[in-house]
């Protein structure tokens, strides 16, 4: 009996492992390129900065869309990932790959009804800036 538990805990053991090697939301994954680039959103809650990164389309994005909702990256190419803080926000910006279109959008444009998007300080901006110029990610929507 204690060889059979032992051989099923062994199965199970391997096929998490093996679900979890092909999970594509770790952190280590790269994002695939996007015909339409990603667009960048950014609110402030609590004193503390949060970034929705979302696949771009040609429709704008609801509220609920950006700030709720788990991070999802899908075989098709649909990617939302949402982050607390600087640091999380350039873990993920590394993940694009180089030359990507990135628009950092604040409720000027496009507006967002009942948000409170909005670009951080200036030099927060910048340091996201200089990064995204370091990887070679195209960061529209703010002054180059």
């Amino acid at each position: 009996m204690s060889t059979r538990f032992a051989m099923v805990a062994c199965f199970m053991a391997a096929f998490l492992v093996a679900c979890q090697a092909a999970t594509p939301n770790t952190l280590e994954t790269p994002l695939p390129r996007s015909a339409k680039g990603y667009g960048l959103y950014s609110w402030q809650t609590n004193n503390q900065w949060h970034f929705t990164l979302i696949t771009g389309t040609n429709r704008d994005k609801t509220l609920e869309e950006i700030t709720s909702g788990e991070n999802t990256v899908t075989e098709d190419g649909w990617v939302r990932i949402s982050v607390q803080g600087v640091d999380a926000l350039k873990a993920v910006l590394h993940r694009l790959p180089q030359q990507e279109n990135v628009f950092w959008a604040d409720n000027r444009w496009p507006p967002i009804q009942g948000s409170n998007m909005t670009l951080p300080p200036a030099a927060i901006v910048g340091e996201i800036k200089d990064y995204s110029r370091q990887l070679g990610l195209r960061l529209n929507g703010i002054d180059q």
